[in-house]
């Protein structure tokens, strides 16, 4: 008796491992196939997307804000393709986003670039006003700045 229970213990030992070697390897080339895209670059814009009128919010930015700061110094900006990185000015083109305080512009400049929950690039971007907040890089367009020509 004492030797059936022996291999029956020794059976189930030896098929539990094979199961979970299985599964984790499975598991592992799951997440190995399914890696997701390379991060902190924003979607290339088409030479004609840089052409078209600039992102309004239907609330215009307060004086304060980095948007109406650009604007009283005479300067202007349009999307351009490139890598987003810390120090890049950027508009946000999610319109209508929820939670933003009042007059916050569309416009901001990258503080920092973390990696955010979802394993996704997010920007911190600094919209003045004492207002900071995380946004997904796919949230926003890589812009110049300009002065305006008179």
């Amino acid at each position: 008796m004492k030797i059936k229970t022996a291999l029956a213990l020794f059976a189930g030992l030896f098929v539990g491992l094979v199961v979970g070697l299985v599964v984790g390897a499975v598991a592992a080339w799951m997440l190995a196939a399914h890696r997701p895209p390379p991060y902190f670059t924003s979607q290339p814009f088409p030479r004609a997307m840089s052409q078209l009128p600039q992102w309004h919010s239907s609330e215009p930015a307060a004086p304060d804000s980095v948007e109406e700061q650009l604007r009283s110094q005479g300067k202007h900006w349009v999307r351009i393709a490139g890598e987003i990185t810390a120090g890049d000015y950027v508009q946000d083109i999610f319109e209508g986003r929820l939670g933003q305080p009042k007059g916050r512009g569309a416009i901001g400049k990258v503080v920092s670039l973390i990696v955010g929950n979802n394993g996704g690039p997010v920007a911190m971007v600094d919209f003045g006003r004492n207002y900071s907040v995380g946004i997904n890089v796919t949230e926003l367009s890589l812009v110049s700045v300009v002065r305006e020509d008179k």
